[in-house]
């Protein structure tokens, strides 16, 4: 899969430019486990509304998923969540947002921080200690090997770098490497693999996802 940054494709990041009309529900979990009934809920409501529009589904969602109390990727201290990505989804999680900049100005290196710098962010602030994306993407993957009939939606909060040509494209393929054919791409619903093309969240199912042999759908919080 290529990336591009072109007039028709300005979100190089992923193909998916627009995804409106889904419900999220952003959460921070702690001692929760993973056979309580609120995780028995959620798990049931993912697979009640398989088959609905994804403008009518649910997703319970984890803000800055990466940047957990518990998880040994890396010892973040500004947390939002306390259980790891994979910990996350065995809990009901669906939906998570990483962000992903350069490790520093000298190293394009895909990591995940937040400093709200936008393009000037680095990850650099923490000396070489922040968990990298292909760490996050490998959360994804690992937990996917067990739970075939699942899908989760990864948003992504992505700038192209001020120190770094084409660090989105970098992103992409990090994402290739280690997702591969576990992403919903717009080949799948009958557009080109170069194009940026929007979700059809009004007829679009989750089923529509897994029918395709996919499991993951990519989306890009920012149109920059």
């Amino acid at each position: 899969m290529k990336w591009r940054n072109n007039k028709r494709n300005t979100n190089p990041i992923t193909p998916l430019c627009l995804l409106l009309g889904i419900s999220f529900i952003n959460t921070v979990t702690a001692a929760i486990d993973a056979d309580d009934d609120k995780v028995n809920r959620l798990a049931l409501q993912g697979q009640i509304d398989t088959q609905a529009p994804l403008s009518k589904t649910l997703w319970a969602g984890a803000h800055n998923a990466y940047a957990s109390y518990e998880w040994d990727a890396a010892p973040y201290t500004d947390v939002n969540q306390w259980y790891s990505p994979n910990d996350l989804f065995n809990r009901g999680i669906r939906e998570m947002e990483y962000d992903v900049y350069p490790a520093s100005s000298i190293s394009s290196t895909p990591q995940m921080c937040h400093l709200g710098l936008e393009e000037k962010t680095m990850c650099i602030y923490m000396f070489g200690t922040a968990a990298t994306l292909g760490e996050g993407l490998d959360e994804i993957t690992d937990y996917l090997a067990n739970h075939k009939d699942e899908v989760i939606l990864l948003k992504f909060e992505a700038y192209d770098s001020s120190y770094h040509t084409n660090f989105r494209n970098k992103i992409g393929e990090k994402i290739e490497s280690r997702l591969g054919d576990y992403v919903f791409k717009p080949s799948d619903w009958g557009y080109g693999d170069d194009d940026c093309a929007s979700l059809p969240v009004q007829t679009l199912t989750k089923q529509d996802v897994l029918d395709a042999g996919r499991n993951v759908i990519l989306f890009n919080l920012n149109s920059g």
